[in-house]
Parts: structure tokens; sequence; C-alpha cells
């Protein structure tokens, strides 16, 4: 898995979307909410990919790693499912309004750079 890579896209995705995907009550958190919103691992994940019932998974599954394997064409290790951990509990627990300031601090302790030095979009 390109860290970088998946870091900014979901990054971006969060941002841009500047919502949690949840369920139609708001209180679970869903990979993808069947209304067209994704939590930052669910964007990830190609919809040839996903079924509903890895909804039930956390981020370091078998099941959803191989989603995420075959989304992404890439072998998922133990440190990169410790990023998308970290991404997820972004999504997941932190207020929609404090994701950049989360997203710049991960960004800083992961690859030293900012979200502008990695290309996020403000």
């Amino acid at each position: 898995m390109k860290k970088k890579q998946v870091f900014k896209k979901v990054a971006t995705h969060l941002l841009k979307q500047n919502a949690a995907s949840t369920d139609e009550s708001g209180n679970q958190c869903m990979y993808k909410n069947g209304r067209g919103m994704f939590c930052a691992v669910g964007v990830l994940i190609d919809y040839e990919h996903y079924s509903w019932d890895l909804e039930s998974n956390p981020a370091d599954s078998v099941a959803l790693v191989k989603a995420l394997e075959k989304s992404l064409g890439s072998k998922i290790t133990g440190k990169d499912t410790d990023l998308l951990i970290c991404l997820q509990n972004i999504h997941d627990y932190a207020s929609v309004d404090t994701w950049y300031e989360e997203l710049e601090d991960l960004a800083v302790l992961t690859f030293s750079k900012t979200l502008d030095e990695m290309g996020v979009p403000a």
C-alpha cells in the first residue's frame, strides 16, 4: 500500500465530504452508508469488493483487509492497518470541525509533512 497516496485520498475525501458516513439514525458509522457517503476506510473499497457484511468488521479484520487489498491492488501490512485505523478513528470519533487539525497532526506525525505539503486541499 502506498501510504502517502492513501492518506492523501482519504484526507481529501473526508475534508470534501465534511460529514461522517453513518446509518440513517446517525448513531453508527458505516464504511459506505448507501446514500453516497464513505468513511475513511470505505472510500478505499471498490464497490465490486464491498458487501454489507463488511460493516460489522473492524478496519484490521481479515475480511476488510482482503477487500482493501483487492481494491488497492497491493498487500496490506500491519503498519498499513495502523494508519488506516488512525484515519478511521478520526472519522468515527473526532468532531467533523476538528478533522482538519486531526489530519494535520497525523500527517506531521506519520510523514513529517503538513496537509498543504502533501497536496491535500484545505
